[in-house]
């Protein structure tokens, strides 16, 4: 599952410029910025999307800058006197927040994963969470004041 999440993440990451670039041209044809017709809930819901897309992407990044480096080349300006027996830990795509650790033969490990790339990618997510949760309470806000006046017999607004 790993490897397969690995792959999707590699996939995701290159085609990430793409789809920027694909929504930008949209944009200058368009004359407008979202995919959506204007007024739509789809607008709200499209950037949600986004911020999830940037939420995996910083999860990626994260991953690949703290392990794609070899062990010995990312550890030693750590603790250059522990020797160049030294390995790397961790790093699953499935886990939150990234954790890859420098592991040296006596046991001593430390994180090498960028905390600020781990708490971007917690905004981004956050902020994709309650996006999609405002739109989903607003549009069921709406659909039961739809139901309401044509219960009541008034014109729907």
């Amino acid at each position: 599952m790993d490897k397969f999440g690995s792959e999707v993440a590699t996939l995701l990451l290159l085609a990430t410029p793409l789809l920027i670039f694909a929504k930008v041209v949209h944009g200058i044809v368009v004359g407008r910025v979202s995919l959506a017709r204007r007024g739509s809930p789809w607008v709200k819901a499209e950037l949600g999307a986004w911020s999830l897309l940037a939420a995996i992407d910083t999860h990626i990044l994260t991953l690949w800058l703290a392990s794609a480096h070899q062990a010995e080349d990312l550890c030693m300006r750590y603790r250059p006197q522990m020797g160049t027996d030294v390995y790397l830990d961790g790093g699953y795509f499935l886990e939150f927040p990234v954790r890859v650790r420098c592991v040296w033969p006596d046991g001593e490990s430390m994180n090498v994963a960028s905390w600020p790339l781990n708490v971007l990618t917690a905004v981004f997510f956050t902020a994709a969470v309650a996006i999609t949760a405002y739109t989903a309470v607003q549009g069921f806000r709406r659909s039961r004041s739809r139901r309401h006046h044509a219960v009541n017999g008034d014109p729907a607004q």
